[in-house]
């Protein structure tokens, strides 16, 4: 199937997505009084909180901002895509990003705060290898063409290059991805390995994709 046919409608995915970022504020507003006046939004490998913010902060600050970053997310690809295409699997993918970690992020962190146990690391982890297999599925599927923000990293120099490149890095996210769900039944340094390693290979992917000639 063309991935070029049945573009999203941009504005629509905007408002849309912008909707479902700051439903969690419902649920925040309702617990409100049960919150602590500081609420651990941060965390280290140990599951031990590093990082706080005020109430009000946690509750609407931590949702508008992820919307923010929603609206420059869309719009960078939005200015990048007018010349090189669209890529409606991905733009599922990369525009549900988003929405879901505000979702299950912004629950766990009031539940914690409440007093529930919960080892934010492997629910980020689970997160994330999702994200990795979804992403690395759908990466080899994008023309050359449909690339967007080239200006801001190396790029492979031709179709060819590409399609070698993407497949490399979609094959290693999507298997990554599924390593790190695997990496969830061991404890959190062997996740935090794996991320390490996965994020090292995608930049070696990455560089090589850039720098290789045509035959």
């Amino acid at each position: 199937m063309n991935n070029t046919k049945k573009a999203l409608n941009l504005k629509r995915v905007t408002i849309f997505t912008s909707i479902i970022i700051l439903l969690p504020i419902f649920y925040g507003l309702a617990v409100y009084n049960e919150l602590p006046t500081q609420i651990a939004i941060h965390w280290g490998v140990n599951n031990q909180p590093n990082g706080w913010a005020s109430r009000p902060m946690a509750v609407f600050g931590i949702p508008i901002l992820m919307m923010l970053m929603q609206w420059f997310m869309i719009g960078t690809y939005a200015i990048s895509a007018r010349s090189k295409g669209r890529a409606r699997r991905m733009e599922v993918v990369t525009f549900s990003i988003i929405p879901i970690l505000t979702i299950v992020l912004y629950v766990v962190t009031l539940a914690i705060a409440m007093g529930m146990k919960l080892n934010v690391g492997k629910i980020t982890t689970l997160l994330i290898g999702v994200v990795f297999v979804a992403m690395g599925n759908y990466l080899p599927t994008v023309t050359y063409e449909q690339q967007v923000g080239s200006r801001h990293y190396p790029k492979p120099s031709s179709a060819q290059n590409w399609a070698v490149a993407s497949r490399s890095i979609g094959y290693t996210m999507f298997f990554g991805g599924l390593l790190m769900l695997i990496s969830l039944l061991f404890p959190m340094l062997v996740s935090a390995i794996v991320v390490a390693v996965i994020i090292i290979l995608l930049v070696l992917f990455s560089i090589r994709g850039a720098m290789r000639h045509d035959d």
